[in-house]
């Protein structure tokens, strides 16, 4: 079936306001007018990127330097906008982990608070990291990486791949 040119255009449009609205919106962290990219940094979570980082914890940001973020719950990736200064990040990490036991299945769902502290520079994204390692006794890590080269600016990260 052959599209004619308004239809082609209709969904078109229908499609960019799809994506739109599926992208992510930084949550704004700081007072006054919105300000460009090059002005702020952005903080995202990483969710739980089970693919690429082994024993990837979900990572939830609950407070920024005290104040509440709307998030009550990891449903995935959040980004929030910061002005450049210090910052001290609090954290919920959680992790499911299947084992088996005489032979069934049991999930259990750990937990743990994190704080993690450093310097946000302006026009920079950084990304949130969590892992839980259950073979090691269960140690948790938390880690900030910048995304434009990959360095950790604050945390741990594990060492295991």
């Amino acid at each position: 079936m052959r599209m004619t040119t308004p239809t082609r255009l209709i969904f078109s449009l229908f499609l960019s306001a799809l994506l739109m609205a599926c992208g992510q919106k930084s949550v704004k962290m700081y007072p006054g007018g919105e300000l460009g990219p090059e002005s702020v940094a952005t903080i995202k979570t990483s969710g739980g990127l089970r693919a690429i980082v082994p024993n990837a914890a979900e990572v939830l940001v609950t407070a920024i330097n005290g104040k509440p973020t709307r998030f009550q719950q990891t449903t995935g990736e959040h980004a929030f906008s910061v002005l450049p200064a210090d910052y001290e990040m609090h954290l919920n990490l959680s992790r499911k982990v299947n084992t088996v036991i005489a032979g069934n299945a049991v999930a259990k769902e750990y937990s743990e608070k994190k704080v993690v502290k450093f310097k946000a520079l302006p026009g920079k994204v950084y990304k949130i990291y969590g892992s839980l390692y259950p073979q090691d006794a269960f140690p948790w890590y938390a880690w900030v990486e910048d995304t434009s080269n990959g360095f950790v600016v604050a945390g741990k990260k594990p060492a295991k791949k």
